[in-house]
């Protein structure tokens, strides 16, 4: 009675379960973070800088007041180094397919962003454009894309599937200040930074499809009998 009772008990739930959305959603996601980084870079010119995102810039960059400390300091949040940190954070909270998500999609978003960039050739905006304000350092190699913007939305992405409703708030929040920070500083123009976003939406999609969505959709089509424990 017991070992036929014991055919029928579901396997042991691992710590790190399969979380996050489908494959057929992060499809949709993977497909809408590549029409996001296709049409942004549409318009990108070497040289020339359409009114509208200069518009945008100008206010972010002159008019809008952050605190440059603060502001350098989250703006990190999008610098590689965050990359290993997620990875390190999620083996303590033995989290591995969050280490690994992490790990493989910021990579990937790292290296993409570099192959983007030697495709797209577009300056800095204190190259581009007249009186701009640069606060920090300035900013090295070409402007199109925002390499800390995709870093940041592919943490973000990763961690979310893992978090609470305040704790995805957070991340996303943080993700879009690093965007913003990047314009403030004179680093990036809008769209630089709006084709980061699909990068980082596109290297996660393609990177959590491949390590949760569809390993967990095989998963739940094996039979029961495949699923059981052994008696």
């Amino acid at each position: 009675m017991r070992g036929r009772e014991a055919r029928h008990v579901p396997a042991v739930v691992e710590l790190d379960r399969p979380a996050g959305p489908g494959p057929g959603v992060t499809l949709l996601l993977l497909a809408a973070g590549l029409a996001v980084l296709g049409f942004s870079a549409l318009p990108i010119d070497a040289q020339d800088v359409g009114g509208l995102e200069e518009d945008t810039f100008r206010f972010l960059n002159e008019d809008l007041w952050l605190p440059y400390w603060p502001t350098w300091l989250l703006m990190q949040l999008g610098s590689v180094v965050v990359v290993p940190l997620v990875v390190v954070a999620a083996l303590v909270a033995r989290r591995r397919r969050l280490a690994v998500t992490a790990g493989v999609a910021g990579t990937l978003v790292y290296v993409m962003g570099k192959v983007v960039r030697h495709w797209i050739v577009r300056g800095r905006p204190a190259r581009i454009l007249e009186d701009v304000v640069v606060r920090g350092d300035p900013a090295l190699g070409t402007g199109y894309l925002s390499g800390h913007m995709g870093l940041a939305v592919a943490m973000a992405a990763a961690a979310t599937p893992y978090l609470g409703w305040r704790g995805r708030a957070l991340v996303w929040a943080l993700a879009g200040f690093v965007g913003l920070a990047r314009i403030h500083v004179g680093a990036h123009m809008p769209l630089d930074v709006v084709g980061g976003t699909g990068l980082g939406l596109a290297g996660w999609a393609a990177v959590h499809l491949a390590v949760t969505a569809i390993p967990a959709a095989l998963a739940a089509r094996q039979s029961p009998a495949e699923a059981a424990v052994p008696s």
